[in-house]
């Protein structure tokens, strides 16, 4: 993809077929683009011109598994990636950074190789190559002369770092910008003569060849949303290489999307702007229907005239009337989880919703389940209980058979309304999968994946019968999007003919008109009572907005455990929290199946907690929990005695792990090393195998031997020296503190330099911090403007 600064406009560049993100590169001098794949049979490079379409494959490599890192050197004209080869042992790798000339693709060489590493950025200046490594928390300074590691930035805050970029017109020459004057509406790029102007993904590009336009889909089309890009996209369904792109402004990040074919308004909930909002497909008439609201889906009912959706920090379900903005009734549907998906099927009267449950303890795994009510939120049904994360819904209405799909499987599921039958297949995606969205048609579902670049289609025959093979599924479009979360198919031909007594003017209700079973219901906005005398909507008299309150019951944020002795996982034990509420009545639902103790493994784990009272009113206490891994080095062979043999350690180098030491002509070990919380190997007994001492006394005819500590021994390593050494020693200490302390006083007055402008960036949320600090170092100059960024 290319884009603009803001990523208002962004353009497909080129297909990658890989199992992971590729890394990109560019050379802005010859106006070239590097970027690697990685697929199950290798991994490439390749590269191609800026304005051009033919790619150029580099080079396959068949002994590495990934490329993390990529740059230009765009002064010696030479490309580095750093690398990853897998070793005879599971789970561990070597890393290495390699450079090929941007001249002679077969000039490669070796520029740095470490066990225990992750290379996961690089950057270049003047003599030296700057190696982010994520797995040892540090930055890397080698000379690419010796290839020697001149030093070595270990970084105190124990975040990982990502990359690492040095700005300075050394790296970054200045040359002429073919772009300056071509006054493109959209996006320009280099070619290699000159620049052209081209257009957003969606739109075309004019006679004047400056400008763009959009022509849009009148009916038989597919919606698409690109939640990350803020992008809603149209793709007839009869051509599917005809798409465009809708004009939409401030549509921040539209995971759901809905439209009303009678009104032709498009509806799309926004996650990143907490509302709900609704235009024509032009962009007209934009306005928003319901503001302050965290809904991740939404879900109209065309024949009853409501809209209906799933409040992803309440887990509840919310209906308003499609003729009045911001008036909203919950549901009286209650105990749900992680609601991802609301499906609303007018013709069957039903509401169904997609429920991830509750989690696992220390697992990733979630008791899925699939669930249904009528559109007025009674009858409530358990269809499908899964082990999975069920997300996306679709039903075939005439069939009546329900299609879901999981969100990291890569699988389709299905439920036979009348039958009970149910089943699922996988789609075979070869790569990672978040499958999202999924839309039924005319005997085939399309399903959307953030992992793959367009939609696809397949034989819903084949799915029931769990047979889809590679010629099943079927790329339906172009293979041009990024990061597809929502699709809907629209044709006014499918319009609903039935009607409810909600159809026509809310059923004279004042705000709200449910379809019930037997005939309909006004409700009104919550806080608000309906008055069936005078038709009428009051406000309550006393409006509760009590929050309930969990007090001091509930645990810290951030709670920070280590893995048991030589095992994978942690004892990791709390008092669960509990919440009070003015009304007296409060109902508490965890994210994590089951009750403390827990047994977790490496890693983060978030635990949450949600009060609620019968208002609505909600109070939630999250926190996580942290299990970290303790290693020790590998022991140093002079630590036993001469002649003394050690075991391997018990459980590697992990905390808890003990070697034995079996002194020369004993049978038995004499003592052990254990390692232990503070990442050191002590000792367990007296360290040395000088001979015992032995006593024998005869006492009433009883002959004794009593075994005393050798004449000679060696301190433990956990043992305290006595007050004497020990004053000595600290003597020597302030000693050698000083001398450090006045040959860092020299370097600084002699260099002058530090490391500027370091950014550390928390993967995973939206948030940048810009922080300085002051590593010495000879090869950046204070006063110029080459600067180091690294992110975390």
């Amino acid at each position: 993809m290319m884009g603009n600064e803001d990523l208002s406009k962004i353009k497909h560049v080129v297909a990658i077929a890989s199992n992971v993100p590729a890394i990109v590169a560019v050379h802005p001098l010859t106006r070239t683009i590097y970027w690697s794949e990685v697929t199950v049979e290798e991994v490439r490079l390749l590269q191609k011109g800026m304005g051009e379409n033919n790619v150029i494959k580099l080079h396959s490599f068949y002994t590495i598994v990934s490329i993390d890192s990529l740059i230009i050197d765009v002064i010696e004209n030479r490309v580095y990636w750093g690398e990853r080869i897998a070793t005879t042992t599971a789970g561990q790798y070597i890393a290495r950074v390699r450079s090929m000339s941007t001249t002679n693709t077969s000039d490669i060489r070796v520029e740095l190789t470490s066990s225990n590493s992750w290379f996961m950025g690089l950057s270049v200046y003047k003599d030296f190559l700057y190696v982010a490594n994520s797995q040892q928390i540090s930055i890397n300074v080698v000379n690419r002369t010796s290839g020697q590691i001149h030093t070595n930035y270990l970084h105190q805050r124990n975040v990982t770092p990502r990359t690492v970029v040095v700005y300075s017109p050394d790296v970054q020459p200045q040359t002429t910008n073919p772009c300056s004057a071509m006054q493109c509406s959209h996006l320009c790029t280099p070619t290699n003569t000159s620049a052209k102007c081209v257009c957003t993904t969606g739109y075309q590009l004019m006679a004047d060849g400056k400008s763009c336009s959009v022509e849009l889909i009148p009916d038989n089309f597919f919606l698409l949303s690109d939640s990350t890009h803020g992008k809603i996209y149209q793709v007839q369904f009869d051509v599917p290489t005809t798409f465009a792109s809708l004009p939409l402004s401030n549509v921040g990040k539209p995971h759901s999307v809905d439209y009303d074919e009678a009104t032709e308004k498009l509806y799309w909930s926004d996650s990143q702007n907490k509302r709900i909002s609704r235009s024509d497909l032009n962009g007209d008439n934009m306005e928003i229907f319901m503001d302050n609201v965290n809904a991740y889906s939404i879900a109209i009912d065309p024949v009853s005239r409501n809209l209906y959706f799933a409040d992803a920090v309440t887990d509840s379900i919310v209906v308003m009337s499609l003729d009045i903005a911001n008036v909203s009734k919950v549901l009286q549907v209650h105990d749900m989880n992680r609601v991802w998906e609301l499906h609303v099927d007018a013709k069957l009267g039903k509401i169904f919703w997609s429920d991830w449950g509750q989690q696992l303890a220390g697992t990733t795994n979630y008791l899925g389940l699939i669930e249904s009510v009528n559109l007025d939120g009674s009858g409530r049904s358990v269809l499908v209980n899964l082990t999975t994360e069920p997300h996306g819904l679709t039903t075939d209405t005439e069939g009546q058979v329900l299609y879901w799909s999981e969100a990291s499987t890569g699988k389709v599921g299905w439920y036979n309304l009348i039958t009970k039958k149910s089943g699922s297949v996988s789609l075979g995606f070869k790569k990672p999968n978040l499958m999202l969205g999924i839309e039924y048609y005319a005997g085939y579902v399309y399903v959307t994946d953030t992992n793959q670049n367009s939609l696809h289609k397949i034989p819903t025959v084949d799915i029931i019968a769990g047979n889809v093979t590679s010629t099943s599924v079927s790329v339906y479009g172009p293979a041009i999007f990024f990061d597809l979360s929502a699709v809907k198919y629209f044709s006014k031909s499918d319009l609903p003919t039935s009607i409810t007594p909600c159809s026509t003017n809310r059923g004279g209700c004042p705000q709200i008109c449910l379809p019930t079973p037997t005939g309909h219901q006004c409700e009104c906005a919550d806080h608000h009572t309906y008055i069936a005398g005078n038709n009428t909507c009051v406000p309550h008299h006393t409006k509760d907005e009590i929050r309930p309150t969990f007090g001091s019951t509930c645990p810290s944020e951030l709670q920070v455990y280590s893995l048991d002795k030589c095992s994978t996982t942690a004892f990791v034990n709390y008092t669960v929290p509990t919440a009070t509420d003015n009304s007296g009545t409060v109902v508490i639902k965890a994210n994590v199946k089951g009750t403390p103790p827990y047994l977790l493994p490496e890693g983060t784990h978030f635990f949450q907690y949600k009060a609620q009272d019968l208002s609505g009113n909600l109070a939630i206490c999250s926190f996580i929990v942290r299990i970290n891994s303790i290693t020790c080095i590998s022991p140093a062979s002079n630590i036993i005695p001469e002649g003394a043999t050690q075991s391997l350690p018990s459980c590697g180098l992990n905390y808890g792990s003990t070697i034995n030491v079996t002194c020369a002509g004993e049978a038995n070990p004499r003592f052990q090393y254990e390692c232990t919380s503070g990442r050191m190997w002590e000792a367990n007994g007296i360290v040395s195998c000088d001979k015992l001492l032995s006593t024998t006394t005869t006492v009433s005819g009883v002959t004794k031997v009593t075994v005393s500590e050798p004449i000679t021994k060696l301190v433990p390593l956990s043992r305290k020296p006595s007050s004497t050494s020990g004053g000595i020693i600290a003597l020597i200490v302030i000693m050698v503190i000083l001398a450090l302390a006045a040959v860092g006083i020299f370097l600084a007055y002699r260099y002058k330099r530090t490391f500027r402008g370091v950014i550390f960036w928390k993967r995973g949320e939206d948030a940048v911090q810009l922080t300085e600090t002051n590593y010495c170092s000879p090869e950046h100059d204070t006063y110029s403007t080459s600067n180091i960024y690294v992110t975390y």
